[in-house]
C-alpha cells in the first residue's frame, strides 16, 4: 500500500477485510500526521514459485474515505474499482486468542517489497486484553500486516517494531508488537464498519 501527501510519501501492508474495503494502521494511512492526497493498493505483489517477481494490480483507494483510531492504530480505506471476488478476504470479526509460547506467522511487505511471510522465531512471548508480543521478523513497511496463529486464525494487527531485550549470555533479542485482533474488530464494529 502507497501513501503520499504532496511530496511525502510511505508504504506499508493492507488487509482486505470487505469487497472494498482495506485494513492497515492509522501510521500508515497517516502521512506526518495528516490525511494523505492518494492511496494505492496493490495486489499480486509477490514472487511466483521460482523467485520472479509477478506483475501487480494497482487500485486506486478513496482517502476520504478513511475512518481510523489513532490510540489503536488501525484504520481503513475504501477502494475505488471493484475487486475479483477470488483475493483473499481475511475475517477479522472471529479474531483468535493469543496463546503463550504458541506461532506468530507474519504476512508482510517488508521495506515495501514484496510479500514475504515470516515464519523464523515467530514465537508468542506475551499478550494482554490489547497487544500482542511475539518475536517473527519484520521492517519497516511490514506495518498494517496480519499476524496469524497456527490454523491461519488472525491474532492481531501488525504495527511496532520492539525495542531489544537484553538477556544474559544471548544476543538481544527484538520483540514486535500487534493490536488484538479482536481488539479492532470491536473499534471497527463500534464505528459501524462491519
Amino acid at each position: 500500500m502507497e501513501v503520499a501527501r504532496n511530496n511525502d510519501s510511505q508504504s506499508g501492508t493492507g488487509i482486505r477485510i470487505g469487497p472494498d474495503l482495506l485494513l492497515t494502521n492509522w501510521h500508515v494511512l497517516f502521512v506526518a500526521g495528516k490525511l494523505p492526497t492518494a492511496v494505492t493498493a496493490q495486489f499480486g505483489y509477490e514472487f511466483d514459485l521460482h523467485g520472479k517477481g509477478l506483475p501487480a494490480t494497482s487500485i486506486a483507494c478513496d482517502p476520504s474515505s478513511i475512518r481510523a483510531d489513532q490510540g489503536d492504530d488501525w484504520g481503513i480505506v475504501r477502494i475505488q474499482a471493484s475487486l475479483p471476488a477470488s483475493l483473499p478476504t481475511i475475517d477479522i470479526s472471529s479474531g483468535a486468542v493469543p496463546v503463550q509460547d504458541a506461532p506468530a506467522f507474519i504476512i508482510q511487505h517488508p521495506g515495501g517489497g514484496r510479500k514475504r511471510v515470516a515464519y523464523v522465531r515467530n514465537q508468542i512471548t506475551y499478550f494482554d486484553d490489547r497487544v500482542v508480543h511475539y518475536l517473527s521478523d519484520t521492517q519497516v513497511g511490514s506495518s498494517g500486516s496480519p499476524v496469524f496463529d497456527e490454523l491461519g486464525r488472525m491474532v492481531a494487527l501488525h504495527h511496532s517494531g520492539g525495542r531489544p531485550q537484553e538477556i544474559a549470555g544471548q544476543l538481544p533479542i527484538k520483540k514486535n508488537e500487534g493490536i488484538r485482533a479482536s481488539r479492532v474488530a470491536a473499534g471497527l464494529k463500534s464505528a459501524g464498519l462491519i
